[in-house]
């Protein structure tokens, strides 16, 4: 199987399978780069994020580390834009000057601090400024020198279970001040991963990019009705981070409900072609972790979505998502941790691809779907997934699979 380089796209390959077959691989992210992104005849290139000397150049973006005074200069080729995050202190300690581990595309110095250690990771669109909190002795608060663009910086932290933790970060002039919000310790799980992301953003152009993310409304206390059929999401948003997430809770009184998390998964399958016939799809997840508690155990599926911008979600999306679903629903039970969970789209799945354009999809419980309120369990019930997105690279993307023929032969598409 052979690729043809001339028919590269940002996120996808073609390959020659003979006979008139091609194959062609799309990812909902960027799987190529370019030096000059002004010039059209500069041929689409393979990333490589594996950091040489405290540098990456093979991406669409530069990044540079000063081990020093652990910083880092983060330049988006696109744009031209640049970012210099610099770790200006952690009080009430002085940090160690530490000679960093680097592993592919992660430099790691350890113990700059009692329990603390500092990772610079570089995946295909984005840099994280890690901190891995060990233990509860660890200041939480730290202080960035910014300088440059800081309008794609945000912030992202969890624990080591995978639940996610509230962040705080304000800009003040040229400081950055993060931390985690302290009612996400109580039950944390040590050790914690805080960072500031830096991301570069593809082309806006709807036919050529997707998204995908997650947001949630949150309303403690309240019915699962008044949670489902919430017309906007007003907590969580984020579509520029390696996780996605769906999650559901009961409140203490373990008679109403907290909060419904959503996650959106759009593909561009545009190069299938109106012509085409599709003949099968399936819709493939990477699972990161699950948790539930009290006999929560919330099976889920793969539904429609209609969010208003192909290429950034906002928390007015969070009502927009359909009720049939895609698949048969994979239990909770049976979802995998470390690999893929793959969905067999039906004939409703299969209509929903558009051969033309962006196909939108979305990942949530049946229960959601169904607005039908959990039972059992007692009050703090809940079920989880935290899976990853595309941002989190090779390997682990969503991915939609495609199978379809033409007058002409056979092809198959991975997205």
């Amino acid at each position: 199987m052979q690729e043809l380089i001339h028919l590269r796209s940002e996120s996808g390959k073609t390959f020659d399978l003979g006979g008139n077959k091609r194959a062609l691989e799309l990812s909902s992210g960027i799987v190529h780069y370019k030096d000059n992104y002004a010039d059209a005849s500069e041929a689409w290139k393979d990333i490589d994020t594996t950091i040489v000397n405290g540098h990456v150049d093979k991406a669409p973006y530069i990044l540079t580390i000063n081990y020093d005074n652990l910083s880092i200069t983060f330049k988006d080729k696109r744009t031209g834009n640049e970012t210099i995050l610099e770790l200006a202190g952690i009080p009430p300690g002085r940090l160690k000057k530490v000679a960093p581990s680097v592993q592919g595309n992660t430099a790691t110095m350890a113990e700059v601090l009692n329990g603390l250690d500092i990772k610079i990771v570089a995946s295909d669109t984005q840099v994280r400024f890690q901190r891995i909190i060990k233990n509860a002795n660890v200041p939480k608060r730290v202080d960035f020198a910014v300088w440059g663009d800081t309008s794609r910086i945000k912030y992202h932290a969890n624990d080591s279970a995978g639940k996610k933790l509230k962040v705080s970060a304000t800009i003040s002039g040229n400081t950055i001040v993060e931390d985690i919000v302290a009612a996400n310790l109580t039950s944390a799980v040590y050790p914690l991963t805080i960072d500031p992301i830096l991301t570069v953003y593809p082309d806006a152009h709807v036919e050529s990019t997707s998204v995908d993310g997650y947001m949630n409304y949150r309303n403690n206390g309240s019915t699962w009705n008044t949670l489902h059929t919430a017309t906007a999401g007003n907590e969580d948003l984020f579509d520029s981070t390696v996780f996605l997430y769906i999650m559901a809770d009961r409140d203490a009184s373990g008679t109403l409900y907290n909060t419904i998390y959503r996650t959106f998964l759009l593909f561009d399958t545009s190069s299938i072609g109106g012509a085409a016939t599709i003949d099968s799809a399936t819709l493939a997840i990477y699972g990161n972790t699950k948790s539930n508690s009290s006999g929560w155990s919330l099976a889920s599926n793969i539904y429609s979505s209609s969010p208003a911008s192909n290429t950034a979600l906002a928390l007015e999306d969070y009502d927009q998502v359909g009720e049939t679903a895609f698949a048969t629903a994979i239990a909770y039970a049976d979802w995998a941790t470390g690999g893929y969970n793959t969905f067999t789209l039906n004939a409703s799945g299969i209509a929903a691809i558009d051969k033309t354009g962006i196909s939108k999809f979305s990942h949530r419980f049946v229960k959601d779907a169904d607005n039908d309120a959990p039972s059992g369990g007692g009050g703090g019930s809940f079920s989880d997934y935290l899976s990853y997105a595309s941002e989190k690279g090779a390997g682990f993307r969503p991915t939609l699979t495609v199978v379809y023929s033409t007058a002409a032969s056979n092809f198959f598409a991975f997205f």
